[in-house]
Order: C-alpha cells, then structure tokens, then sequence
C-alpha cells in the first residue's frame, strides 16, 4: 500500500502520516507538503517508509504527476471552503482513490457533484472523514441501524486551545457567518449561524454546555445515505465560555469583519475576514495564557450525537457521547478511511461521506484500538397502540 498525505506535516496531517506508517503492509507513506523543510525532518524520524515531497495544490500538472502511483490521497489541506475541488480533480485525473478531512458545508456540496466523475475513473472518494463531520456522522449511523430512525442531532465543542491555528480560525469565522443549511422537517434549510441556542450534556468534566447552528456538513450528508430521515442538525461551540462562538465571533459579525470582501488599511488592500482572523490569534493569545481553572487536558473535544425514532411501536432514543483530543480524534477518522480503501474493505465507487460507505462497528474498533471510546445510551419509551 502506497498512501500520500497533502498537509501532511501540519498538526492532523502528521498523525494521518504516522498512524498509516505503523499499518503492517505498508510500502511507503509520503508527506506532501509546502513546508519541505517539517516534511523531511519529520520523516527522518518515522523511517525509511516515509519520504518527504514539497508539494503546492495550486501547482495541478505538478500535483497530478506527484499521486499517480499511490492507493489512496489523504488530503488535509484547508480551509476547504478556500481551496476547492483541487486536490480531488487531480484524484480524478491521476485515477488515485481520495479521503478529506473537509468541514465546511459548501466544500462538501461541491464535491458531492464529482460523484459521476469519480465512478467514471473507477476511484472512491470519501469526503469529511474527521472528528466533526466523520465521527459523528459514523455515531448517527450507527444509532439509525438500531431503529427505524427519524432525526438526528449532532452537537461538539471544542477547547480553544486545540483550534487556535489559523486555518481552524478560518473555518471557525466560515461556519458562524450569515445563514447555514441545516435539514429540517425533511428540507435543507437556512438558518443564521449562532442561533437555536440550547444546552447540551457532554461527558465530564465539561457537563452540561450550550450550544449553536454552525455551517458543518452532517446536514448536507447523512439524510443522502440514511434512509427515512426527517431532521439532522449540527451545533457546536468553543470552550471556555468566555471564549465562545458568540462572545468571539458575533462582535466582529456584526461589524461586517467576517466577510470576504476587502477593505484598505494603510494603503494595503487585505481581506477583511483575514484580517480579523489574525487579530483573533492576538487575542486568543492573551486570552488563554490567563485561563485558569478545568484542565486542558480534560476538555480537547467532546461530542454528543441523538439518534431518535422507532423500534417496533415503541419512541426509541440513542444517545452518544466521546471525547479525544481534535488532531488526533480527526487524524485517526481520516486514517481509517484511507486503510478501508486500500485493503478493500471499500470498494464502491464514487463521492461518499463515511456513513455512505462504512461499517461503523468496524469504525470505532479502530478508534477504540487508539483510545477513543464511544459511549452508548438507550432509551425506549412511549409504547403506543
């Protein structure tokens, strides 16, 4: 097996490369990255199976000729919503099979319409294979094969520590902006980015947390391959609270400093949405070095994913609960999908998010061999005549 991995110096990229360097089997791991200079020192530490290619996505004829002979491409390059269909038309062109880690709605309904072209050059694609969108969508598939399912609610937080690169920033500014689609008594709908406030409960020590629409994919996703749905939704937030999407994000909102138009300081024309993007690491750099109180090390990520519906004549209600660090939890998902392609496991043809394509008892005993528990409730209640 022969696997490449775009980004794959950077935080999520490095654990993708390292875990399918451990994979028996494997013939060679390749980081393709920008950054030559981490690429190589990081592969002088994992071993002669694992070479280093600097590699720029905007160069496609260069980007083509590099994946042809590899399995699988694992791209963890973002943001998405930013970089496009890129990477994936070079799988198409090249005839290499494709996992992301894509989290942004938009990217996901793009890549959605390669389906036709990806089964033309016989290459699977699986799309959003992360934390959030990935675990949970595995979570709500897994619920739904228990019942007759009707709606399922995907909800995370994330501590601030983990996300305070800029390309998390970029993507955390493109999720709670304007209006996202969410699936809703059978629709896809809009609705504003940071609304539907609710509290959630989250495994200790986090408890209970509030929580709000935000521009993920599992709405776009899973009413496509799970059948009988009526409403999935994704909410998330930021940890701590005074650090949260809408104490964070809203102020600059309002102000029209997350769109994506320019404005001119000082003579330089920058957009705004980086501009405040970089203002943000200040700010978040001050911010955290003063934070006290529940560690770090307890919080990382959390998710919660209800599965909701009926087995037999009775209101059925799954409800489950994990938590991991961001890299390693989104490294690992990606991980997964890319050894599924490449040992056969999967082999259908096309665009798939996880839940189109994957066992998800097989899933999380993947996950489980690295730590990453998921945690089971059921509720059946309501017999009716």
């Amino acid at each position: 097996m022969k696997f490449i991995v775009l980004g794959g110096a950077g935080e999520v990229g490095s654990v993708v490369v390292k875990d399918l360097a451990s994979v028996s089997g494997v013939e060679e791991v390749c980081i393709g990255d920008i950054n030559y200079d981490a690429a190589k020192e990081m592969s002088a530490q994992l071993g002669p199976r694992v070479s280093a290619r600097i590699i720029d996505i905007n160069n496609t004829s260069d980007l083509v000729q590099t994946l042809k002979g590899h399995d699988v491409v694992v791209n963890c390059v973002g943001p998405f919503y930013k970089n496009g269909s890129k990477v994936l038309e070079a799988c198409i062109e090249s005839k290499v099979n494709y996992v992301d880690i894509c989290d942004d709605y938009d990217a996901a309904e793009l890549f959605l319409e390669f389906n036709k072209k990806c089964e033309k050059a016989g290459i699977t694609a699986i799309i959003c294979h992360g934390a959030s969108p990935g675990i949970t969508n595995m979570c709500g598939l897994l619920g739904a094969s228990k019942m007759e399912p009707e709606e399922i609610h995907t909800a995370w937080v994330e501590s601030m520590t983990d996300a305070s690169g800029v390309v998390v920033l970029w993507h955390g500014a493109h999720m709670s902006h304007g209006e996202v689609p969410q699936f809703i008594n059978g629709e896809w709908v809009k609705v504003p980015a940071l609304s539907g406030a609710e509290e959630k409960e989250f495994m200790d020590p986090l408890g209970k947390y509030p929580v709000y629409y935000v521009g993920h994919s599992e709405p776009i996703t899973m009413p496509r391959y799970i059948k009988g749905l009526k409403s999935v939704t994704n909410k998330g937030n930021m940890w701590p609270a005074e650090l949260d999407l809408v104490a964070l994000i809203k102020p600059f909102s309002d102000f029209g400093l997350i769109d994506t138009d320019t404005i001119t300081i000082n003579g330089v024309e920058i957009v705004k949405r980086d501009f405040m993007i970089y203002h943000f690491m200040d700010i978040l750099g001050e911010l955290l070095g003063e934070e006290e109180g529940t560690s770090e090390e307890d919080i990382h990520f959390m998710l919660r994913v209800d599965v909701t519906g009926t087995i037999g004549k009775a209101r059925a209600h799954y409800a489950y609960t994990a938590k991991m660090d961001t890299s390693e939890g989104t490294g690992w998902s990606a991980s997964y999908g890319a050894q599924a392609i490449a040992t056969g496991k999967i082999s259908i043809k096309g665009v798939f998010a996880p839940e189109g394509c994957e066992d998800p008892k097989d899933f999380f005993k993947h996950l489980s061999t690295k730590g990453i528990h998921l945690y089971e409730t059921q509720s059946i209640t309501e017999r009716f005549a």
